[in-house]
Formats: structure tokens, C-alpha cells, sequence
């Protein structure tokens, strides 16, 4: 993940890329792993991940104009979008929501087939824990861990108080704990 920002280089690259088009290149180059990362983890596939990546960025430079730095930061903003452009997608595609994630498949960039098949499992376990989540304690996790937004970010998309944002985080971070000592006993008592 590329390291993110600072502040005040954002907001300028912001208010240079609401004058000149051009320079919205240097904001998707510090976003785009991020953005991918959350939309390739609630979606199933990668090339659907890309495609409405692909849409994200174009819906955010078409509104830049219209971002407000008083409202909040660029990445709630931006993740903003990224949210109700994946409920957008499940609402044009409900027939295909059976499986929302991805299995991890093709995700592993290590040549060794073992390495690879370690890792999509490992992936795969990961992200079967977190679909045990509640619906809003899931959205939090993967927005934390698979977007990078802090709190404060998180809260704005989803349209909760910060202190909400960081008990759902505190909550679901206990409800994996507990889920996963379930998981290794199971595989103790299987073995």
C-alpha cells in the first residue's frame, strides 16, 4: 500500500486538479490501491473490482468541482463514492449477490503454487470470518483495513458519529477474536 498523503500536499494537488484536469493523475496514483483494495474485497471478481474502480475515479473527477475540503476530507469523499457506487452495482447486478467477496483467487503475485494456494486460502479464511460480521461492523473492518481510512473518514461515508465508528471497529475486532478461537478449536478437536 503506498504511504498516504500529507495534508496539505492534498489539498493543494485538489485545488490544482480542480483548475487543470490534468493534475488529477498525482490524486488517483495516491488512491487508486486503496480504492481497488476495498472494492476488490466486497466484490467477487477482479475485473469487475477494476472495472468499477475505473468508474469510481471517473464519477470523482467529474464531481471534483464540487468537493468541499470544509465538508471533510478527500478520502471520505472519495470513499464516499466508492460506497454507494458498489451498492449501485449489487442493486444492477441483485441477481448475482449470492457471493459478494471474492474467493481470492489470481490475487497471489508469488510464482510458487504452493505460496499461492497458501494465500488464497489464508484470504479466503479471512474474508469468510469477516463475512460473519454484522452487516455494519463488516462495512467498518473493511473500510479500515482494505481502504486505510481512519475513523474520523470512515465515519463521514457511512454517515455515523466517530465514537460509533470506533466501538462497531472495537466490537468487530472482538467478534473476529471470538470467531477465530471457535475456528482453532475446531481444527483442534478435527485433528
Amino acid at each position: 500500500m503506498k504511504r498516504q498523503l500529507k495534508l496539505s500536499d492534498e489539498h493543494a494537488l485538489i485545488q490544482q486538479a480542480q483548475r487543470n484536469p490534468a493534475r488529477f493523475t498525482r490524486l488517483y496514483r495516491a488512491y487508486v490501491e486503496r480504492v481497488y483494495g476495498y472494492v476488490a474485497y466486497r466484490l467477487k471478481n477482479a475485473q469487475e473490482a477494476e472495472d468499477l474502480t475505473a468508474t469510481i475515479f471517473m464519477q470523482a473527477f467529474r464531481r471534483l468541482p464540487q468537493y468541499d475540503p470544509t465538508r471533510g476530507s478527500f478520502s471520505a469523499w472519495l470513499f464516499g463514492i466508492a460506497h454507494h457506487a458498489l451498492l449501485d452495482h449489487w442493486r444492477r447486478n441483485s441477481h448475482q449477490n449470492a457471493a459478494l467477496v471474492e474467493d481470492g483467487e489470481g490475487w497471489a503475485v508469488d510464482t510458487s503454487l504452493e505460496q499461492s494456494a497458501i494465500r488464497s486460502e489464508q484470504a479466503a479464511f479471512v474474508r469468510r470470518m469477516i463475512a460473519m460480521l454484522p452487516a455494519r461492523r463488516r462495512e467498518v473492518v473493511v473500510l479500515k483495513f482494505f481502504g486505510g481510512l481512519r475513523n474520523k473518514e470512515i465515519a463521514a461515508v457511512l454517515g455515523l458519529d466517530e465514537r460509533t465508528v470506533a466501538s462497531q471497529l472495537s466490537r468487530a475486532l472482538d467478534d473476529l477474536r471470538k470467531l477465530l478461537a471457535v475456528e482453532e478449536e475446531r481444527r483442534d478437536t478435527a485433528s
